[in-house]
């Protein structure tokens, strides 16, 4: 019996005698030598399978890690870095088994560097360094954006999400993508609200994605009275006409962590009101619904 935990693929692992000559190249090359060697391979969904039986006492497999990493290769945004499949001594594989999975999964042949000898004993450091947030990785790849702050990136992931409850996982090329295109109203936004510092539970990402929003939708003016209003709590001209955001403003001061996530649909429906001169008292209605689609989600909508 095997020492090896066995995965449980849709399919059963192949034989030796069913991998091509490339395939049967590599498998060797994995797993007849202890010297510590890489090499880059064309990882098949058929290698992948045969892999998985090589898996040994690693940590529990993320599905939403493996979706994620199924739809960039699916997507053609995988690329080929430094980070790839480590090959223990023991011929275990010990570092990348949610990528070999993904293969499985989009069963989509991927290039990738294996490396093979590694000790052992290098699970104890293994992803034990500081992960790259979102900002990080996009401010690296893009010169065009080097002065990404992190709230505009959390920002625009919150306006891909809209006022949906739930979302896929983004892939970073796809929120890149995003914020080149949105990059002007998130920058607008951001500058404007954090420009003297931080207030608990109004200069939040969920604020900006609403706000950045609704700049496709209202008069520029009256954008930034609403952004000068939450910062600062002063208004100009009818102070009837703020209401809605005096509600919104003290509801967010006071709420509790519970009570916050309806902060998205409760600014969204407080903005709407002003910007449409809604007397809504102090009664501080949320919206379920999304108030301000994004001009690529209205061209969607007319399509259909």
């Amino acid at each position: 019996m095997s020492r090896f935990p066995q995965a449980k693929p849709t399919t059963p692992p192949p034989q030796l005698s069913e991998l091509n000559d490339e395939e049967r190249d590599a498998w060797h090359w994995m797993t007849s030598g202890t010297d510590f060697d890489c090499h880059v391979i064309n990882l098949t969904p058929r290698l992948a399978r045969l892999l998985m039986t090589r898996v040994g006492d690693n940590r529990k497999p993320k599905l939403a890690t493996i979706s994620r990493y199924a739809r960039a290769i699916s997507s053609k945004q995988w690329q080929l870095t430094h980070q790839g499949i480590g090959i223990s001594t023991r011929f275990e594989v010990i570092d990348g088994q949610h990528r070999i999975q993904a293969v499985i999964e989009a069963n989509t042949m991927i290039e990738v560097l294996v490396v093979r000898g590694v000790s052992q004993d290098a699970m104890l450091v293994l992803d034990s360094g500081v992960v790259r947030s979102d900002a990080d990785a996009i401010r690296i790849s893009d010169i065009g954006l080097r002065d990404l702050e992190a709230v505009e990136a959390s920002g625009a992931k919150r306006m891909m999400r809209g006022a949906r409850q739930f979302m896929k996982a983004v892939s970073r090329e796809d929120l890149r993508k995003f914020i080149i295109r949105h990059r002007a109203p998130i920058k607008l936004i951001y500058a404007a609200l954090w420009k003297d510092g931080r207030i608990p539970n109004i200069t939040h990402s969920e604020i900006l994605a609403v706000l950045a929003r609704a700049s496709y939708h209202c008069p520029p003016d009256d954008l930034m009275a609403v952004v000068t209003f939450l910062a600062t709590g002063k208004s100009e001209g009818d102070s009837d006409r703020y209401e809605p955001l005096l509600a919104l403003r003290e509801w967010l001061i006071k709420a509790t962590t519970k009570q916050l996530k309806h902060r998205y649909g409760k600014t969204s429906r407080a903005v709407q009101a002003f910007i449409n001169r809604e007397k809504l008292g102090r009664r501080l209605a949320e919206s379920r619904e999304e108030i301000f689609p994004l001009p690529e989600e209205e061209r969607r909508d007319d399509d259909l």
